[in-house]
């Protein structure tokens, strides 16, 4: 199951007021093996953000809490005070999280922190006191050393580090001597388009969806001669805006949904008025 996580949650300030906390993570994903289930939080960096252990903390803070949460908001019956004060019985168990950031940015290497104490100077006495909170880091461009199954996450994770590695204008020959007769499927370009910020490879792939397969090395080269941003009529520029909005603003359950749902789109255009300056 795929949905986009949002959460709010009030704390007093300083001054005595009231404020809120609002973080949003770009896909969670739950992972069910049997009984069990762990609760995968995805972020995409298309920059290396220097306070990400810290933003990971938030996010997976406000997702325990919002797990509490449904614990006391679906209990009927407490044992005793100390679990009516915690909304919580002894025995509730709440899904562990494992958080991803995957790093596609312009940089060979992600050389942000891995952890929290990574940003401080902690004394040699506080550090075995000290609760450090690590994040996992993939890097799309050693995707090459792993072996995925699936041909799709193969094809994806190839591509974008030919991307990476070549830059925007690179030589399409080059391209088709590195992937000859590469075919994809519709979603993997447009998965493709969003992690390189390439709203052409969205659009082409918008445009043949109904195809089974697309062949790589055939669209890019459309795509450079025939100039996809150029000459569109409006609707489809619409839908163009729409794309590079829905990415750039980390709308990326709408983003999936809009691709498959003409009429979503449609309201989604209208929601965010696309073409008249998109509002966030």
């Amino acid at each position: 199951m795929r949905k986009r996580y949002g959460s709010i949650r009030s704390h007093k300030g300083q001054d005595g007021s009231f404020q809120s906390v609002e973080r949003h993570r770009d896909i969670i994903k739950t992972y069910g093996d049997g009984t069990e289930f762990v609760i995968i939080g995805l972020e995409n960096q298309s920059y290396i953000d220097y306070t990400m252990p810290i933003r990971n903390m938030v996010y997976d803070g406000l997702n325990y809490t919002k797990q509490c949460h449904e614990f006391g908001n679906s209990a009927t019956k407490w044992r005793d005070t100390d679990e009516f004060l915690s909304r919580i019985k002894r025995e509730s168990r709440i899904k562990p999280i494992v958080n991803l950031i995957v790093y596609h940015g312009e940089k060979d290497e992600w050389d942000g922190p891995h952890k929290i104490s990574d940003m401080m100077d902690i004394p040699d006495e506080v550090r075995p006191y000290f609760n450090d909170y690590r994040i996992n880091v993939f890097n799309i461009r050693n995707a090459g050393e792993i072996s995925f199954g699936n041909k799709d996450n193969r094809s994806l994770f190839a591509i974008i580090d030919f991307h990476c590695s070549k830059g925007k204008d690179f030589d399409i020959t080059v391209f088709e001597n590195e992937f000859p007769g590469l075919d994809i499927n519709p979603e993997t370009m447009a998965a493709v388009g969003a992690l390189t910020e390439c709203v052409d490879y969205m659009e082409y792939a918008r445009r043949n969806k109904e195809k089974e397969t697309i062949n790589m090395c055939e669209a890019i080269r459309a795509i450079k001669e025939q100039g996809m941003s150029e000459g569109m009529s409006q609707g489809i520029s619409q839908t163009t805006l729409l794309y590079e909005f829905l990415f750039n603003n980390n709308k990326t359950e709408e983003l999936q949904k809009s691709f498959k749902d003409m009429d979503y789109q449609k309201e989604l255009i209208i929601k965010y008025d696309i073409g008249n300056g998109a509002i966030s």
